[in-house]
């Protein structure tokens, strides 16, 4: 069993403004990131399609104790995207100070960021990410 879509894949496409994710050919469920069998019915026909880059939060939180790689308090959320699935990122055209519960059921178009190499990474890093619309 082969992957359809990889990881790679799928920050190449984020890299080329296409958000790509897998739909299954049997019941139609929708993912990203990619994955090799449908969560729903277990079928192993999945197509590559392009995903609309928009979405919804969900929920959020002020991240304050950071990972490497960042350098300040970051807004991540929870998106539903217009397609179905649901991913996590930061919010990058905001800052924290402007983190209250009016964040909820906003729109959000999909974007993302990089990072330079650290000491836990192969080379640059690139993460979804959200801007508010």
């Amino acid at each position: 069993m082969e992957y359809k879509l990889t990881y790679k894949e799928c920050i190449e496409g984020l890299k080329a403004g296409k958000l790509l994710g897998l739909e299954c050919g049997k019941c139609a469920a929708v993912y990203f990131p990619p994955r090799k069998i449908c969560k729903e019915c277990f079928n192993e026909e999945l197509k590559i399609r392009e995903l609309k880059k928009s979405g919804e939060i969900k929920t959020f939180t002020v991240v304050r104790v950071f990972p490497e790689g960042y350098d300040k308090p970051y807004i991540l959320c929870m998106v539903g995207l217009d397609d179905g699935p649901y991913v996590i990122g930061r919010v990058i055209n905001i800052g924290i100070e402007e983190a209250e519960m009016s964040l909820i059921g906003r729109r959000v178009s999909v974007d993302y960021e990089t990072f330079p190499e650290d000491k836990f990474s192969n080379g640059e890093k690139v993460a979804l990410a959200f801007s508010l619309l």
